[in-house]
């Protein structure tokens, strides 16, 4: 009994040893309470740094320290989907006053290889959120066909910044229908060119396939001069005489007349028992004049269309692992055929089973 006022005194002893041990932080962690209260500083806006800053705790249990937060890694703020630091470039792509739908706009860093897509809904309003700071050029193409020289312009931006441009791909253009030259009858699924230079002295070459019922739309084009051609299935036509488009100027009553002087060929493609090899050929048509057309066999077939009559030689390849063995490659099928003008031709190709 004795022994119990004792026992109390040391047990309150231990405890007073204990709590002065803790508030001194001896052997413990570090404190990270001051660095819980301090508030983060803001992402940067469109107008301010590029480098976003965050306080870290040290491992150390030293103070903590400002580190850039990676641009890519920064939170968006406001519930934006968009983060605040990576370049945003916004605005339309159009024809005139007339939005474009459907125009394929892409921004691309050929220094880095860093690029962005997007399609354009019936606005034409486009949004690119840019990979990196740096210089891009940004393009617009209109789903009609493809485009040199319009619709594009090169830019440079930093982090945090967010430009707004309006595409113009131009007021004029010409439509109107596809003939065959001796019957008159309405010519459908040909392609349609138009090529030119417009006032500055910028190449363009713009291309869209006519309908079943051989009406085209070549549009929107820039002011300037353009020669039309047919070419596509057994058909062709010469280019046309040069026609000008003034500004704004739209032709909607032109009549392009094309002759069966081409030929088409079509090549099949059975793989067999090498199914495995379907991924890993090129089909090449190579013709008298030593012009060489490439094309891609995995889907078995593959067509040739406006070819001038004269024989071909069809060849089946292993695609080659680098450029330098581009035309070292052994071919595992050689085929010749001769095609006419007019002619719609079929071609049967088999890989050898012992490939």
């Amino acid at each position: 009994m004795t022994n119990r006022p004792l026992a109390r005194v040391c047990v309150l002893l231990a405890l007073i040893l204990l709590v002065v041990w803790g508030l001194d932080g001896g052997g413990g962690d570090p404190d990270v309470s001051q660095l819980a209260a301090e508030p983060t500083p803001p992402h940067a806006s469109a107008e301010g740094s590029s480098q976003a800053l965050v306080a870290l705790a040290d491992t150390t249990g030293e103070k903590p320290v400002a580190v850039p937060l990676v641009a890519a890694d920064a939170a968006a703020a406001e519930g934006s989907p968009v983060s605040r630091n990576r370049p945003l470039v916004k605005g339309r792509v159009l024809a005139g006053d007339d939005p474009v739908e459907n125009a394929y706009v892409y921004a691309m860093d050929h220094g880095a290889g860093a690029w962005a897509q997007q399609h354009t809904p019936p606005s034409g309003e486009y949004e690119i959120e840019m990979p990196r700071a740096g210089e891009f050029e940004v393009c617009a193409v209109p789903p009609s066909g493809r485009r040199s020289g319009l619709g594009e312009f090169i830019i440079t931006v930093g982090w945090g910044d967010m430009r707004t441009f309006d595409i113009q791909l131009g007021r004029c253009g010409f439509s109107g229908i596809v003939r065959e030259a001796t019957t008159s009858a309405v010519l459908g699924d040909v392609s349609v060119t138009a090529t030119g230079k417009d006032a500055n002295g910028m190449s363009i070459d713009v291309a869209a396939r006519a309908d079943a019922e051989g009406r085209f739309r070549l549009q929107p084009l820039l002011p300037g001069n353009y020669s039309l051609h047919v070419e596509g299935r057994t058909y062709s036509s010469p280019m046309t005489e040069a026609i000008t488009l003034g500004q704004g100027e739209r032709r909607t009553d032109v009549v392009l007349r094309a002759s069966p002087d081409r030929a088409e060929l079509r090549v099949d493609v059975a793989f067999g028992p090498r199914e495995d090899l379907r991924h890993t050929l090129s089909l090449e048509l190579v013709g008298a004049w030593n012009d060489l057309t490439r094309a891609d066999p995995r889907s078995g077939s593959c067509l040739f269309e406006a070819l001038r009559p004269g024989p071909y030689m069809v060849r089946l390849r292993r695609l080659p692992k680098s450029l330098e063995d581009l035309d070292s490659t052994d071919s595992l099928v050689e085929q010749k055929v001769e095609v006419k003008a007019g002619e719609s031709v079929v071609l049967f190709v088999a890989v050898p089973e012992g490939t």
